[in-house]
């Protein structure tokens, strides 16, 4: 069997070594040498053909190197990640994501120019989608909380720079002018104003790409507390109306009844005294009361007036040095006439 094989000067334990034995392991040291260099290059060049090309030829040869391992595995987190990468490039919404995996291992850094392929595709095909929807917001019936969106979504997809996007603002701040002036008018209803507040609430988060659609927003707001507040000096009004007009119905009743004592004529006064500083709108509403508590307290004030003169007749007829019967008694029927009168008696 070995008859053929040359022998060699090589000596071991008094064996000779066949030439091919030797050239075969001094192939093998060198292809193993060659394997280990071309493994640490791989990984310092950081070029992942280059690393698949050194792993291939390193685990070929059975290099034993505690690297190979880790750049095995890493090698294998790569491929998995470009070629997830290369599935979703028709998805704009799975390319994004797949191209955030690549980037935490590594696939910028190893398979660049891969990588910002891909990246410029997702550009392009998120220009595209922002620019449906924007065109979209222009052309068609769009409310203002579907217009905040797409400027919204336009910008978290970073297409700010896009014409279309300056447009959809503009019509956006035209939208929001136009609320502020119903706002202004007291025009707007409260679900109105509440859903475009809430609406325009989310315009805070683009301060300085939707500049012009806050300063809108900002004067749209303070059109807002102002109509509020107008609201709720009438809703105050309002109550200060029903509460003057219960307690003119209540003393009316009391002094029509003639039930009513002077504190009652007092307050009677008090009450339409501030019908009289109420706004002329609402002393309309009140005006048939208010006429009926001057009437009751002019016939008040006659009646104090008839009283009295009674009372100076009595006196002067009972006091007089000579009195005279005839005096007495026409005092008397005045009197009598008065106290008829007072108690509705016939």
């Amino acid at each position: 069997m070995f008859s053929c094989w040359k022998t060699c000067s090589l000596q071991v334990e008094g064996l000779a070594v066949p030439d091919e034995l030797l050239h075969m392991d001094l192939q093998r040291k060198s292809d193993l040498e060659s394997a280990s260099v071309d493994l640490k290059r791989a990984e310092r060049a950081r070029n992942l053909p280059q690393l698949c090309q050194a792993l291939d030829k390193a685990l070929a040869c059975h290099l034993d190197d505690p690297l190979l391992e880790e750049l095995q595995e890493k090698r294998l987190k790569l491929v998995d990640a470009e070629e997830a990468v290369q599935r979703a490039s028709n998805d704009v919404n799975r390319l994004g994501p797949a191209l955030k995996d690549a980037s935490e291992v590594g696939l910028q850094e190893w398979n660049r120019e891969k990588f910002e392929e891909m990246t410029k595709l997702q550009r392009r095909l998120l220009e595209t989608r922002q620019l449906s929807r924007l065109r979209a917001a222009l052309s068609g019936d769009v409310s203002l909380g579907d217009s905040v969106d797409i400027l919204r979504g336009a910008a978290q997809d970073d297409c700010c720079h896009l014409s279309e996007f300056g447009e959809v603002e503009s019509k956006v701040s035209s939208l929001i002018a136009t609320l502020t002036r119903e706002a202004n008018s007291d025009e707007v209803s409260e679900a109105r104003e509440a859903r475009a507040v809430e609406h325009l609430e989310l315009l805070r988060e683009l301060p300085d790409a939707a500049e012009r659609a806050n300063l809108a927003a900002a004067q749209f707001r303070e059109a807002v507390t102002q109509l509020q507040r107008r609201c709720n000096e009438k809703k105050a009004l309002e109550r200060r109306r029903v509460e003057v007009e219960q307690s003119l119905q209540q003393l009316l009743t009391w002094a029509e009844d003639t039930s009513g004592d002077e504190t009652v004529y007092q307050e009677l006064q008090q009450r339409i005294s501030e019908v009289s500083e109420l706004p002329t709108e609402t002393q309309r509403s009140l005006e048939t009361l208010k006429t009926r508590g001057e009437a009751v307290l002019q016939e008040k004030r006659s009646m104090d007036e008839t009283a009295q003169q009674v009372q100076q007749k009595l006196r002067a007829a009972t006091l007089a040095e000579s009195c005279e019967p005839e005096m007495l008694e026409a005092a008397l029927q005045d009197a009598e006439s008065f106290i008829k009168t007072c108690f509705n008696v016939s």
